[in-house]
């Protein structure tokens, strides 16, 4: 079994651009990584890595930039030694309200939460079909969103539309405290927008190698997302009609 585990970056309504991102990496790597995400937290004296934390009312907020480069440096390297790959999926409010702000007005059933998670998804069903992987891929999100309903949504979409999505396996929410993991996920996930908005800086610069041959990125596609909002509404509606 495989495991994916994301966190989401910028899916506040506040934010004009939203990334769900995270590692894709074996069922041992993941147990592994636990381990050592856990012993570098004792090494560097903190109890977990939320990059929130490093805002100026943020419980990181005092390590200066040599510590914070550090931190940065071990971090990356956990990530690469652990991973099969890094994953994000990448989209614009204005992008999700063009196709989807219109679809799920009134049923309220995806966020732009959950949009991400669909490009996430198939991205990673193209990349299993081409390493031909014949087996599940078990996905963990950190359960604090406020929309994880929409994930779930997304999720039984996919599942209910096999074989297209034959790749998609179990759904499980769980805190980054229990599951150390999640937090590298929110690494992942907030180097990702940090990239596509200001760049890094600050102690954060370590970060920019996370971007390396294993990682896989994809940004809003409009052919792609057509085809998605399409094939959506034609299944909701030939459940309306079954009704």
């Amino acid at each position: 079994m495989l495991e994916c585990c994301l966190d989401e970056s910028g899916t506040d309504r506040q934010s004009k651009t939203a990334v769900l991102g995270g590692l894709f990496l074996t069922r041992t790597n993941y147990s592994w990584l636990d381990l050592a995400w856990q012993n570098m937290l004792e090494k560097h004296r903190i109890t977990s890595i939320h990059m929130k934390e490093f805002g100026r009312d943020g419980e990181l907020r005092h390590l200066s930039y040599a510590d914070r480069r550090e931190l940065c440096s071990d971090v990356v390297r956990l990530i690469r030694d652990h991973k099969q790959y890094t994953i994000a999926g990448v989209i614009t409010s204005d992008q999700y309200n063009r196709h989807f702000g219109k679809l799920f007005k009134k049923e309220h059933k995806m966020s732009i939460y959950g949009a991400c998670f669909l490009i996430v998804a198939t991205l990673q069903v193209k990349q299993a079909q081409h390493a031909n992987y014949k087996g599940k891929i078990a996905y963990l999100l950190d359960t604090g969103n406020e929309h994880r309903g929409h994930i779930v949504n997304s999720h039984e979409y996919m599942t209910k539309n096999a074989p297209r999505y034959s790749h998609i396996g179990t759904l499980t929410f769980s805190s980054d405290a229990k599951e150390r993991v999640l937090q590298a996920a929110d690494v992942i996930a907030w180097s990702v927008r940090k990239r596509l908005t200001d760049g890094f800086k600050n102690g954060f610069e370590p970060l920019e190698a996370i971007f390396d041959d294993d990682h896989i990125e994809q940004p809003f596609e409009e052919a792609w997302m057509v085809e998605l909002a399409d094939a959506i509404r034609a299944k909701r509606d030939q459940e309306t009609v079954q009704q």
